[in-house]
């Protein structure tokens, strides 16, 4: 791992962090861009490579050519500078390498990056390093103005794959992959298409995808897809680089002493680092989390998202002008100074709003930070006929609903921060679930529900003698409580205003255990599916270790794509289209098909994210990835869903591969021979015999 380059002070500092800015575009061999960290976050690819390196200076069986593939902020350019040093380092070259190569990538101003960086060094052992540097192959060459950069990288490919010409490396997305296919195939350019056919599929999604390291059929070409793996799975070493990321952020030496910055011991964001700190059970409660959203979801994290995820839990303030961002600890002190009435304010809506600002300021709420609008309006007009709109907490309450002062987020964080409410939101979990708050003693989210549906009070006391709030949740949520009583009391005092003020006490104790939801849910990992999401990630992570699981998820597939007893084709519609009535569809009936998991290619390769499972027989054999949508189907299905409640992604998915499965099968002269015709509801069918088609009665088929 390389030494970090400069010492920073938290939490001010990782507000660089994010994507937008520190966190975004790493430029090779510019130490100010793209490594927000100071050092490189070490993954299974750097472990690879490191070894690469030393089997080039061993001179062992190795290929020549990388091709990192991948999209935007997944890592290549700093896998690829990475590489640059182990090789720096095992010929012994004392820097020339990454001196000659800093030189070439770092153009006076006014030129561009070149696209292809070749270079030339002698070392110590009479050898030469002679390599090839692809930073962007989408980059043009402004040398060569009249090449697109499709056909750059097909030249390249020509010159370096089978290894003569020395080491080439090159950071590719898979539109340029696409691109130069489409060329080669449109130029006849017959063995180089072939290369580019085995490294599409390599970099694939499928089950039978071949060897990525060496590239199957070329030994001399080594591919690796860079957003397939997921930061929040532990590598060889144990740690996954997700954990990595946060043992960098929740340093002690890079933050003050707890309680000794400006908002002291209620600094909602000092608070947080010591519960994300190395070892704490609130940290791996939210990795679990953020891996369970990527598997209910299908979107990896890559590391720009993560470095603009990390400032956003940990230091995330709504004042944001460039560079001279407020510190967040003197945020959070201002604030809280401002709720004391010791700091003027130019309204009052400023000071009502301050406790909700610093108590939502807490990476629990901002994690799940998404609430409904839609209430504000019924609200303020109870308020206004119960007397309490005046009401300071209420005002406050107002404006933090409204979204009013929240900290800002990035425009491409924020869709992934919906997405993790929407999906996992701690409020929606279920009530079944429970806490194991102590080694001793547990809480039911039940028990929870039912004592702030009582009131705020009760559920705070209960929350309270259980020591499992923060200060500031606390603070909060006492307030809740007391405008809870006094609105009773409005209540109370005209009958006429009974209905509204239990109306508004709904609300009140609505918000105030969605609150607690969310605090304790992301501290004990308590989310929505949290069972289901639990057993499909050991699937996932562990095939092997739960194939009972998967064989129990197949069979139940099975019966979906099957329906009773048979396999049914309609042949008078194509997909897509509705069936039309019962008395007008034409059926092939065959034999049933069966449903089983399948073995993925793992050699070479980077762990497959998806299971697969296989329907049909070897010769039509037509693969089914095992999402999170169809296996959480299975799950309600068990759990006594009707199968024509399924969700449309699922029924979409099922009746594709039906679809395809059947094209096959309708084509298929032995399938046929044993198959059955119905028209409309008639009792009697169609089918084969010795000497042409029979009639049979339907119910002996």
């Amino acid at each position: 791992m390389l030494e970090l380059i400069q010492k920073t002070k938290f939490p001010s500092n990782l507000i660089g962090w994010a994507g937008h800015r520190s966190g975004g575009v790493r430029r090779m061999f510019d130490p100010g861009s793209g490594r927000p960290t100071g050092v490189v976050v070490r993954t299974a690819l750097i472990a690879r490579l490191e070894r690469w390196a030393e089997q080039v200076r061993e001179g062992t069986q190795f290929p020549a050519t990388l091709l990192l593939v991948g999209g935007p902020g997944n890592g290549k350019t700093e896998a690829v500078e990475s590489t640059l040093h182990y090789l720096d380092t095992v010929f012994e070259l004392d820097g020339a390498l990454l001196a000659t190569l800093a030189r070439e990538l770092s153009p006076a101003p006014g030129f561009a990056v070149p696209r292809l960086v070749p270079v030339e060094v002698p070392t110590r052992h009479d050898r030469k390093v002679s390599v090839a540097v692809v930073q962007d192959a989408s980059l043009k060459d402004d040398a060569r103005p009249g090449k697109t950069p499709a056909e750059l990288f097909l030249e390249e490919l020509k010159l370096f794959a089978d290894g003569s010409a020395g080491l080439y490396i090159a950071c590719v997305n898979r539109g340029i992959l696409d691109d130069a296919l489409i060329w080669a195939t449109d130029s006849d350019q017959v063995e180089t298409r072939s290369l580019l056919e085995t490294i599409t599929k390599a970099v694939a999604l499928t089950p039978d995808a071949p060897s990525c390291w060496p590239l199957e059929g070329f030994p001399n070409v080594a591919v690796w897809p860079m957003d397939v793996e997921s930061l929040f799975v532990a590598d060889g070493a144990g740690q996954s680089a997700a954990s990595a990321v946060l043992d960098l952020a929740t340093d002690s030496n890079d933050w003050p002493r707890f309680g000794e910055c400006a908002a002291g011991v209620r600094c909602p964001f000092c608070n947080g680092r010591r519960a994300l700190a190395k070892g704490s059970s609130t940290r791996d409660s939210v990795l679990s989390i953020l891996r369970f959203h990527e598997l209910a979801s299908g979107k990896r994290w890559t590391f720009r998202d993560l470095f603009s995820l990390v400032p956003q839990l940990l230091a995330a303030v709504p004042v944001d002008t460039g560079a001279t961002t407020l510190d967040p600890c003197e945020w959070a002190a201002k604030l809280l100074d401002i709720d004391r009435g010791e700091l003027p304010v130019r309204n009052e809506r400023t000071r009502s709003s301050a406790i909700f600002q610093v108590a939502g300021a807490h990476f629990s709420q901002l994690l799940f930070s998404e609430w409904d609008r839609s209430v504000l309006r019924r609200m303020r007009a109870d308020a206004k006929e119960l007397g309490v709109d005046g009401d300071r907490t209420f005002q406050g309450l107002c404006e933090f609903l409204r979204g009013a002062q929240r900290p800002s987020v990035p425009a491409t964080l924020r869709p992934l921060l919906e997405s993790v409410c929407a999906i996992l939101d701690p409020a929606l979990a279920s009530p079944l679930l429970e806490l194991r708050i102590s080694r001793t003693r547990t809480l039911s989210l039940g028990d929870l529900d039912a004592r702030f549906s009582h009131s705020v009070e009760s559920g705070l006391e209960f929350l309270t003698h259980l020591k499992c709030l923060t200060p500031l949740d606390r603070e909060l949520l006492w307030r809740i409580a007391d405008l809870e009583k006094r609105i009773t009391e409005a209540g109370s005092r005209n009958s006429r205003y009974m209905v509204t003020a239990i109306r508004f006490q709904h609300l009140l104790r609505d918000f105030a255990c969605r609150w607690a939801r969310r605090s304790l849910g992301s501290e004990h990992c308590a989310v929505r599916d949290q069972e289901v999401l639990a057993t499909f990630q050991s699937i996932v992570d562990s095939p092997d270790v739960k194939e009972a699981q998967v064989y129990e998820a197949a069979k139940k597939v099975e019966t979906l794509l099957n329906g009773d007893r048979y396999f049914e084709i309609s042949l008078n519609t194509t997909f897509g289209e509705p069936l039309p009535p019962a008395t007008r569809r034409v059926t092939l009936i065959a034999e049933k098909q069966r449903v089983k998991p399948r073995v993925v290619q793992t050699e070479g390769r980077p762990k497959s994210p998806l299971i697969f499972l296989t329907l049909g027989s070897e010769r039509r054999a037509q693969p089914i990835p095992l999402t999170y949508d169809l296996y959480r189907a299975v799950v309600d299905l068990n759990q006594g869903l009707v199968p024509a409640s399924l969700p449309a992604a699922v029924v979409a998915l099922l009746d594709s591969n039906r679809a395809r499965l059947a094209g096959a099968l309708v084509g298929d002269a032995q399938v046929l021979e044993a198959a059955r015709i119905r028209i409309g509801t008639a009792r009697e069918e169609i089918a084969i015999g010795p000497r042409g088609f029979v009639v049979v009665a339907g119910d002996e088929l």
